[in-house]
């Protein structure tokens, strides 16, 4: 079964790394994915950090800030 984990954020979200670390110690890469939404509040570091994030730990992971929610909407 594949999940994905989806949230929402107006701050920097630290705390999706705890959860990566815990997909990987259960060996969860190939099954779970993230997709975290930000607002206009979000700060422009997040889309960043959560890049970082995907590139440190080679998981499957979408951030959509203000602009990227428009254009898929625009589809």
């Amino acid at each position: 079964m594949h999940v994905t984990i989806t949230t929402t954020t107006i701050n920097i979200p630290y705390l999706i790394e705890d959860y990566i670390k815990d997909v990987i110690k259960y060996n969860r890469q190939d099954y779970v994915d993230f997709v975290i939404t930000g607002d206009k509040k979000t700060p422009k570091e997040a889309k960043e950090y959560c890049q970082k994030l995907q590139e440190k730990y080679k998981i499957k992971m979408l951030f959509m800030d203000v602009n990227d929610q428009n254009e898929y909407m625009e589809k």
